[in-house]
């Protein structure tokens, strides 16, 4: 998940953020991503809000200041709202890819791949239509 985090940090330079803001975010960010690993979460794309309320027991329980423990957590916020958009964003993208190429008539590659179908079948089911 380290490059996420990089992208993470292009996003914020750009949305011109200061050095040390970001490098508050980014450390909160990446003890987050250090606690995921340990209980086995390696895609960034499949966080839920239940894994940053595990995180914030796992601050509560080491006696953090309730100060640093809402910076992280809204560090964390922050990230998270960034990931969603950039997940969905992206997922978009592959699958008017897709699209286009079934219009060339890539048939085979669609039919043998389930997660092709799936993501196509989702999207127009729950209103992503692309």
């Amino acid at each position: 998940m380290a490059g996420i985090l990089k992208e993470y940090g292009v996003h914020l330079k750009v949305d011109g953020k200061s050095p040390r803001t970001m490098e508050s975010y980014l450390g909160d960010v990446q003890e987050f991503l250090d606690y995921l690993s340990l209980e086995g979460v390696y895609n960034a794309a499949v966080i839920q809000r239940q894994h940053v309320t595990a995180f914030r027991s796992q601050l509560l329980s080491r006696e953090l200041k309730p100060a640093t423990i809402n910076k992280k957590v809204n560090s964390l916020a922050c990230f998270c709202a960034w990931l969603h958009k950039e997940v969905a964003e992206r997922f978009c993208k592959e699958l008017a890819e897709e699209r286009e190429s079934l219009k060339n008539g890539d048939l085979k590659k669609w039919v043998n791949d389930p997660y092709t179908i799936y993501r196509t079948t989702f999207c127009s089911f729950s209103g992503y239509m692309v």
